[in-house]
């Protein structure tokens, strides 16, 4: 969820240097041809403005560019409202809607634009056009910018008095369709109206509404083949399992539903027919054959074959009806990014999925380049690209400023549309958002100089501070360099560690410079960034405070134990002062994006065993009580540390799972490899579920280690899981397991409880954070109280690994919570609240006033 959006004050008149930078802004580069004449007077000398004529009927989107456009006409006229003097000026704007039937997706917006004989004319088929026309206008002719949703983000020069020249344009966008799904609430679908995005493609997830679960039990032949049998007959199947695409009749199925689309939607120019958003192909021995040898790209099995056939006989069906100008289009994802070995129907529109927020990259560039370069021969008339410019739920901003370097790329590749994935955080997303939409009509445009202008007008004075802010920024993220996959950092917290203390610490002083600069609307524009850093500042360093806490916990000894201790109640801290931070900046539930690892179960274990050995148990205990009470205290910690200090006489328990030694082995089932994976010769924990996605190098078996004990060994796993149900003891559960190896940047090393408590769903997590791990560690979760036999799961997961990096799984457990809570003398220094204070009041997050 994004933040909420603060209510902007009406922009006042900014510092003077400011004003002349906004001024003498640069302009989309679209060439208007001049001829002589007498010109069109829009604005007189006087103030009086042009009459606008629109059309009679008009849509709710015409007659807000109408009024838009009236509205732009009075402020630059120098302030004074447009009705009062419209139709007072010489010239006259004549809206003309011709609502003919447009021919093609291009043509469903094109307009012309003239002026002559003291008439601008904006010419256009359909309200799209008529919208697209106007706002070009506004944009290219008046100057107008909207750099952000709401009017703070407006910025219309005076222009007093203005006659234009003569002229007849058709201006034609750099992409034929231009969409940023995200900012789409009012004024955030306002601000993509103005800004000429639009003239979408259908082509997302749409199989499910094409091959139905009604369809499916007509046609059971059509269901896939998964773990060695057919796929249920489930409500929603197709979502979460792939039919057999090989077979053409379900292909001609899907070619059906498009035609009749097209017949009950006329000026449709495109239908969708992407697949469901699963890794579920079918392994039929007829698909695989479909499917051919397999082979990787970016670490994933290539299905393109198989996929892209489905898609091409239900395109080249399509073809031999009436509608064989109309579009399908699709998705070219995950498994099948790549191209088949086939040419593909031209009236297919795929649209490339990519995260190339790895741009900086040299090696990324040139893969991915060379991709679009395969699509651009695929023999398709249209194709795009898709992009993921989040955004929310990253905690820190993703400035992305090489986007418009990689749109170009795709241009010159021949990419002519464009969709992309958004969903802002507003103070941080909107520079390179407004740079983009640029790109999208004038792929030539200047970036730099954009975004210079996008500054200058947001942030006045200021402008400077705050660039050179969102340029740490850019260089903490350029520091990926290795282990880039799709959409790496996204709902995983360890994107909290890329910018360094000492960068944060610089990027907080830009900003108290920035405060001090900015004055009107960019005072409180400033005080809305700050107020969105600490949030990200705070995140920042609990992520530290997290991998600090999991070192110390994995490798400490007894001696460490104060450390230990002052390291928990600094992630408390830390994790209270992101609540704070997060709720000044009304930053939305941040709870789901920073609490997705718990190191504190672990270390409360880790405090007791040293306290038990050194016969401090006692004091332990009643330390860990204060300590459950502070605010900044996890769930999970409350849990564990209630279980563990209450007196019950026990005195341990017993493990709750099978095959715990990994002592007994198996071989390999269909359910254990997606896809078939035939001739694996690995063993496998027996009594465990093994959930793998191949790679070109996966190696996942059972085999012995030093001291005879049963290791199970993960190596190049793009997502390994390793998982058992238990059944709840009524009493939390905790679960622990031992991990040996190396943590490369980017690898996912976690600990995963879940099930349902209290009738709702809970997850829970223990991670290893980048580091050497070779001489071990122990990861710990509890479960919260549960029913007495309701299921609970303990999973351990591997994933993004780097290969011969592999990592060793061994000894996992789950007993009951609860342990001997024998009274033993002794004294931990330090009352853990005045710890915890001293924390706060260190590093609490910066108190932003807003003017």
């Amino acid at each position: 969820m994004t933040g909420k959006a603060h209510k902007q004050p009406r922009e006042g008149a900014e510092p003077g240097a400011a004003r002349r930078a906004a001024t003498a802004a640069v302009v989309l580069s679209l060439w208007i041809p001049f001829v002589s004449g007498a010109g069109v007077t829009l604005i007189g000398a006087d103030g009086a403005t042009a009459a606008i004529e629109a059309p009679e009927m008009m849509t709710p989107q015409e007659a807000q560019a109408v009024e838009d456009f009236r509205r732009a006409l009075g402020k630059m006229a120098g302030g004074k409202a447009a009705e009062a003097a419209e139709g007072a000026a010489d010239g006259r704007v004549v809206l003309e809607r011709t609502d003919e039937a447009p021919t093609s997706l291009a043509d469903a917006e094109a307009f012309h634009a003239q002026a002559q004989d003291g008439v601008l004319r904006l010419r256009a088929k359909t309200p799209e056009g008529i919208c697209q026309a106007v706002y070009w206008f506004l944009r290219e002719h008046g100057g107008a910018r909207w750099y952000a949703p709401g009017e703070g983000g407006e910025y219309v020069p005076e222009k007093r008095p203005w006659t234009l020249p003569d002229f007849s344009k058709s201006p034609v966008p750099s992409f034929v369709s231009r969409v940023i799904w995200g900012p789409d609430e009012k004024q955030g679908a306002l601000w993509k109206a103005r800004n000429g995005l639009g003239n979408a493609v259908a082509f997302s997830h749409n199989l499910k509404n094409i091959v139905t679960d009604e369809v499916l039990r007509e046609y059971p032949q059509w269901r896939g083949i998964f773990a060695g049998r057919p796929t249920p007959d489930i409500a929603g199947a197709v979502m979460y399992y792939q039919p057999e695409l090989h077979v053409d009749a379900c292909a001609q199925r899907a070619a059906t539903a498009a035609f009749r689309h097209f017949e009950a939607n006329p000026q449709s120019f495109s239908f969708s027919l992407g697949l469901e958003d699963n890794l579920r192909f079918s392994q039929s021995e007829a698909e695989i054959r479909a499917r051919g040898p397999l082979r990787f790209f970016r670490g994933l099995p290539v299905y393109s074959d198989v996929v892209f056939h489905f898609v091409d006989v239900a395109a080249t069906t399509m073809g031999m009806t009436k509608y064989a100008d109309k579009t399908i289009g699709t998705l070219a994802y995950a498994w099948n990014t790549d191209t088949p070995s086939f040419a593909l129907a031209p009236n297919i529109a795929p649209f490339v999925c990519s995260d190339r927020s790895f741009w900086h990259s040299q090696a990324f560039r040139d893969e991915e380049t060379a991709l679009l370069g395969r699509w651009n021969a695929a023999g398709t008339r249209l194709f795009g690209i898709y992009d993921y410019l989040y955004g929310d739920p990253f905690l820190i901003p993703r400035p992305l400023e090489s986007a418009p370097e990689w749109i170009a790329a795709a241009h010159k590749a021949g990419a002519r549309a464009y969709f992309a994935e958004a969903v802002p955080a507003e103070a941080y997303d909107y520079a390179k958002l407004w740079g983009i939409a640029a790109a999208l009509w004038n792929v030539g445009a200047d970036a730099g100089a954009l975004r210079r202008q996008w500054y200058a007008h947001m942030y006045g004075n200021a402008a400077e501070d705050v660039a050179a802010f969102f340029r740490l920024w850019e260089t903490a993220w350029k520091s990926q360099k290795r282990n880039m996959y799709w959409l790496r950092g996204y709902t995983n917290e360890e994107h909290g560690l890329l910018a360094a203390p000492g960068q944060l610490d610089s990027m907080r002083s830009l900003l108290d410079e920035a405060a001090r600069k900015a004055q009107g609307g960019s005072a409180w524009r400033v005080a809305a960034l700050r107020a969105h850093f600490e949030v990200s500042n705070a995140f920042c360093r609990e992520v530290r405070a997290k991998a600090a806490l999991v070192k110390t916990t994995a490798v400490g000894h007894a001696r460490d134990a104060a450390r230990l201790r002052e390291e928990l109640l600094a992630f408390f801290s830390a994790r209270a002062s992101v609540r704070d931070a997060a709720m000044a900046a009304r930053w939305g539930d941040f709870r789901q994006k920073t609490d997705r690892a718990d190191p504190s179960v672990g270390a409360a274990i880790r405090l007791e065993q040293w306290a038990r050995a050194g016969g401090q148990w006692g004091a332990a205990r009643r330390w860990l009580r204060r300590a459950a009470e502070l605010e900044g205290a996890t769930d999970a910690f409350r849990d564990i540390v209630a279980a563990r200090t209450r007196t019950t006489g026990a005195q341990g328990g017993t493990n709750l799972l099978s095959n715990p030694e990994f002592k007994e082995t198996r071989g390999q089932t269909p359910d254990d490899f997606n896809p078939l994976w035939k001739g694996y010769g690995g063993r496998l924990p027996a009594a465990w579920h093994t959930r793998s996605i191949r790679t070109p190098s996966l190696a996942v078996e059972v085999r012995g280690a030093q001291g005879g004990r049963k290791v199970m060994r993960v190596d190049s796993a793009a997502n390994t899981h390793l998982f058992q149900w238990v059944a709840a003891t009524g009493e939390p559960i905790l679960f622990s397991v031992d991990v040996r190896g190396e943590v490369p940047e980017g690898c996912l090393v976690q600990l995963i409880v879940s099930g349902t408590a209290n009738g709702r769903p809970f997850a829970r997590e223990a991670r290893l954070f980048a580091g050497d791990f070779k001489k071990g560690a122990t990861l710990w979760m509890t479960s919260p109280p549960q029913k007495k036999g309701e299921p609970c799961a303990i999973g351990v997961i591997v994933a993004h690994q780097l290969p011969g990096q592999p990592v060793e799984i061994s000894r996992p457990s789950a007993s009951p919570a609860w342990a001997d809570a024998q009274k033993t003398p002794g004294l931990i220094a330090g009352n853990p609240r005045t710890l915890f204070r001293n924390h706060r009041l260190n590093h609490a997050h910066q108190p932003v006033e807003q003017p």
